[in-house]
């Protein structure tokens, strides 16, 4: 697992990254509920409670929900410096 090393901020900054960081989690919970709902369509079209048709639908949405948190948790979460020097050695 890759670590990320945070840099100090300063105070006015803290809050911004909390409520990016409150933003984030709350996107992250509702990509858990959109995957929740596919896969109960998934299970639903499984036991004839719902047609082979939404089924397939759900196995879309169930897919979008699982990529969307994926991608929200394997993004870091502050990324270092934004300066555009070179890496040193680099060409």
């Amino acid at each position: 697992m890759t670590t990320y090393e945070q840099e100090p901020v300063a105070p006015s900054q803290k809050s911004r990254l909390q409520a990016a960081y409150a933003r984030r989690m709350r996107l992250y919970w509702w990509c858990g509920g959109i995957w929740g709902v596919g896969t109960l369509l998934i299970v639903g079209s499984w036991f004839d409670l719902v047609s082979y048709e939404i089924g397939l639908v759900g196995y879309v949405v169930a897919t979008l929900g699982a990529m969307c948190a994926w991608g929200l948790k394997s993004l870091p979460y502050r990324r270092g410096s934004r300066s555009r020097e070179k890496p040193a050695g680099g060409k």
